[in-house]
């Protein structure tokens, strides 16, 4: 099936682990998030692989959309909030020319649940991100009151002194500020895993594009001439955001992490990663210790 074939491409950021298939998974164990995933991230790449109306594949990449930009954990701007509201009212429309058709005997069929989708964003504007107020959340902040509670006769001011103490030391926090925290140097991506013979070997045809690049780089200046040595290492560590795994060290049955995407002067790029390659004789070539250094390359295949 279609998520027994993707499972292994679904980015990490997307979900910790990938939807199992609920055709034989979608009783009372199929989880809240999986049943999210299917609706929202492969819902319309499955109408487009069977070949559904296109009118239908684009009414649903509409709902896929605003609901993605709804449910953002960053937030969303002014700009985007809008972006959101766009697709929710090109859903609605599109929800109605399919179904109800201008028919009065199919006006059942514009539920009040399609038409709250035009609210949301009101609803953003003056209470913040609908994660906030969801039914999980609200759910797992019960289970956190519950949790902190140590006597159910008067749970109330307890509630309330829990809260208070809790406010009281976010504010110390942030009045008394530690000298050492403000002195800790950047985070600065790290380079980790160093390929040896247990890896997949590279092709002939992906060494040769290799050694082509590289006399590119020196005849731009990018690399020294003559050429220095260097060595390769198989993962990308940015602090706080992401991994980046060259295609090299992944197993077959692991969760790929070698597709990525960066940002540059001309756009955005989508590419799968190789390996990375570290100039310099500054470091032992034997060495397996992770290497932070801004000279590094990334062997890539655009996608």
């Amino acid at each position: 099936t279609l998520l027994e074939q993707s499972a292994r491409d679904l980015p990490s950021s997307f979900s910790n682990s990938a939807p199992r298939t609920p055709t034989t998974k979608a009783g009372s164990y199929y989880k809240m998030y999986e049943w999210t995933l299917v609706t929202y991230l492969y819902l319309p790449s499955f109408l487009y692989a069977i070949g559904a109306p296109l009118s239908l594949v684009q009414m649903m990449s509409h709902l896929q959309a605003g609901v993605r930009l709804a449910m953002a954990d960053r937030g969303i701007s002014a700009s985007e909030l809008d972006d959101m509201h766009d697709h929710f009212v090109q859903f609605v429309r599109l929800w109605e020319q399919e179904f109800v058709r201008g028919k009065a005997s199919l006006l059942h069929r514009a539920t009040i649940s399609i038409h709250q989708l035009l609210h949301v964003r009101m609803f953003i504007y003056c209470h913040g991100n609908m994660r906030n107020t969801s039914q999980g959340r609200c759910e797992r902040e019960v289970g956190h009151i519950k949790y902190a509670l140590r006597s159910f006769k008067s749970p109330f001011p307890s509630i309330a002194r829990n809260v208070r103490e809790l406010e009281h030391i976010r504010l110390l926090d942030l009045l008394l500020q530690d000298a050492e925290d403000e002195d800790d140097p950047p985070d600065v991506p790290t380079l980790a895993t160093k390929i040896s013979s247990k890896h997949r070997r590279m092709t002939q045809s992906q060494v040769d594009e290799e050694d082509a690049l590289i006399r590119t780089f020196q005849e731009q200046g990018l690399i020294p001439t003559p050429l220095p040595p260097y060595f390769y290492r198989g993962k990308l560590e940015i602090p706080g955001t992401s991994t980046v795994r060259g295609s090299r060290i992944e197993s077959d049955g692991a969760r790929r992490c070698c597709h990525f995407f960066a940002r540059h002067d001309d756009g955005i790029s989508y590419g799968k990663a190789l390996h990375f390659i570290c100039f310099g004789a500054d470091h032992d070539l034997d060495d397996e210790a992770p290497v932070n250094d801004q000279a590094a390359f990334i062997l890539f295949r655009r996608l």
